[in-house]
């Protein structure tokens, strides 16, 4: 596996070296290209896990999978935008990151192993404790990848993060299948957690050793924090975005038990997809790019490209999604996952704004504005404690998704009202940029659903969901062609820095 040096820049004022668009895009399309592979096994895993064992397994290892990603947004988030931001890496900083995440993924394992009785009494009644304790240690082994990973984003070396992640989540897919197929049951879902983080650090070490040394002997950078002053503002941010997402785990499991929790988990990790392992990944393109960039103008450009582009894929892929659910999902899985049908059409629409709205949320942290994002995530995250408090007690799993499109609307209006102004634009502009996805992708909806009405008269429901998808997405795609070229030269670069990225590898 070669090593690729840092982007091309650009000259920007005062010699402020810029990101080039090419290079912007080209990363994009690494950690794009990168992520099919690894998204590919992670995800067909689950599905293939999802048919192979019943929920209540999937319910068993709910609340473990919270406490570990809870630990790991913690761990990652003020280390990893400190990397990424300050002006001259030392390597005092790698190790004191390196030592501080793995004394709390240590302190994490240790204390849920004491308290994982007590935990699964109360949030995951029916489940093995020792899944929870052997699964929280994927926490302490995670903790390791952070600062190569880290110093990678910093130095947009995508290429390399992106085979890190493919590989750990390729092979930790496969073993966990395997063992589901020897009738390892629920073990086969701690199997895929421990694998995918124990091989993350591994990889990650290896393909940084070059990257890690380059940036300690660079010279400190024209732009950038001099200190580690918004650490706690990336690490409250990462701590109110875990609230916000996880927290429904606690309350359904809490309030329905182990089975009904599985059914939730896999709806949502399913459904906020498009958010977690798409845009949150171009995401990790966006901040480093901004961080590097001087001119507001240019970061307001390239965060209405690639807000467009990320509608462009996701937008059309949501109405046959809510199409094809009640049909594929049971039909794939088992008739005893169909309860989760309702639930994963609600969180797939949230999940997609989510993703939208990354492009925009990362620019800000880039340019500086991350303690304004932490204080609105703030009341995002103690609004989604009420509203699932609440939604879930008057219905259940389909509350809990229900409480997750309510919050969305005046989240998406901070954004667009407020946000916007901190790069000194404004909503009509951003919405203008969405306008020419979301009109054809509204049409799409409307033909999609009348073909589905029609096609039921005459054909079985799968054969009448897929024929009525496929005309849906044959006629958004002829829409987009015909009425908005500027979205298909924008597609067509993306494709040829997708193709042409070997030429800088």
């Amino acid at each position: 596996m070669g090593f690729q040096r840092s982007l091309p820049a650009e000259a920007g004022p005062a010699g402020v070296a810029v990101v080039s668009g090419r290079s912007l895009a080209r990363a994009v399309s690494w950690v794009w290209g990168g992520h099919v592979v690894g998204q590919a096994a992670w995800f067909g895993s689950l599905i293939v896990l999802g048919a192979l064992l019943p929920p209540k397994a999937f319910g068993s290892v709910a609340i473990g999978l919270v406490i570990a990603n809870a630990a790991a947004l913690v761990q990652d988030a003020g280390s990893r935008g400190t990397i990424v931001l300050t002006r001259q890496l030392r390597a005092r900083d790698i190790v004191r990151t390196v030592v501080i995440n793995l004394a709390i993924g240590l302190a994490v394992a240790v204390v849920v192993a004491l308290a994982a009785g007590t935990i699964v009494a109360h949030f995951d009644a029916g489940a093995e404790v020792m899944v929870l304790q052997v699964l929280v240690l994927s926490v302490a082994v995670r903790a390791l990848a952070i600062a190569p990973m880290a110093v990678l984003q910093r130095t947009m070396q995508f290429k390399l993060q992106a085979s890190a992640l493919a590989t750990s989540m390729l092979i930790a897919g496969v073993s966990s299948i395997v063992a589901a197929a020897l009738g390892a049951g629920v073990w086969a879902l701690v199997v895929r957690q421990l694998a995918a983080a124990g091989l993350l650090p591994l990889f990650a070490w290896l393909v940084a050793r070059k990257a890690i040394r380059d940036e300690l002997a660079a010279p400190p950078r024209a732009r950038g924090p001099s200190g580690r002053k918004g650490a706690i503002w990336f690490f409250l941010l990462a701590a109110t975005d875990f609230v916000a997402l996880s927290i429904d785990s606690i309350v359904v499991g809490n309030s329905r038990g182990v089975a009904q929790l599985g059914l939730y988990s896999l709806a949502f990790t399913l459904a906020f997809a498009p958010l977690t392992n798409f845009a949150w990944q171009i995401g990790k393109v966006v901040f480093p790019a901004a961080a590097q960039t001087a001119e507001l103008d240019l970061i307001v450009r390239r965060m209405l490209r690639i807000t467009r582009l990320t509608a462009t894929v996701l937008l059309p892929l949501l109405p046959p999604i809510l199409v094809l659910a009640p049909v594929l999902l049971p039909a794939v899985l088992g008739q005893e996952w169909k309860a989760m049908v309702v639930p994963f059409e609600i969180l797939v629409a949230v999940g997609i704004g989510h993703a939208i709205l990354v492009a925009l949320g990362d620019s800000l942290s880039g340019a500086g504005v991350v303690a304004w994002r932490a204080r609105v995530h703030v009341l995002w995250a103690l609004g989604m404690v009420a509203a699932l408090i609440v939604f879930v007690r008057l219905d259940g799993i389909t509350g809990a998704a229900l409480a997750h499109l309510v919050l969305f609307v005046p989240f998406a209006l901070a954004y667009l009202v407020w946000g916007t102004r901190h790069l000194q634009t404004n909503a009509r502009a951003l919405l203008g940029a969405l306008a020419e996805v979301a009109l054809p992708v509204a049409a799409q909806f409307v033909l999609t659903v009348s073909a589905l009405v029609a096609l039921e008269r005459v054909l079985a429901p799968l054969p009448a969901a897929l024929g009525a998808a496929a005309i849906g997405l044959a006629f958004v795609t002829g829409a987009f062609a015909r009425l908005t070229p500027r979205l298909g030269g924008e597609c067509r670069d993306f494709v040829r820095a997708l193709v042409s990225r070997s030429e800088t590898a």
